[in-house]
């Protein structure tokens, strides 16, 4: 999801781009650097999910791992793992887009 904040900036910054380097407004060239500055935040964006999915991997195994110890304490057993529980996460399992 890209914010309209995020869509302001991008074609300020390209139509900035477009005049620096051509005197004339070509809208094309304007659209074209725009375009890869949307695609880089859309990639942005998969990063991010996907390292959020990468964390909550991590938590689980990291959770089993302390309480599998041979003599695990209380605080090994209760590890928080509410990021491993969350909706989007779950959904995001189910669909292993990122498996």
């Amino acid at each position: 999801m890209v914010s309209r904040r995020n869509i302001r900036i991008g074609v300020v910054q390209s139509i900035f781009e477009s005049n620096v380097q051509e005197p004339e407004l070509n809208k094309q060239f304007a659209l074209k650097i725009f375009n890869g500055k949307l695609s880089n935040t859309q990639a942005l964006y998969a990063s991010i999910i996907h390292l959020t999915y990468s964390i909550t991997q991590y938590v689980i195994s990291y959770a089993n791992q302390k309480a599998s110890k041979l003599r695990p304490t209380f605080e090994d057993k209760n590890i928080n793992t509410k990021i491993a529980n969350n909706i989007l996460m779950l959904q995001i399992k189910r669909k292993s887009f990122f498996c």
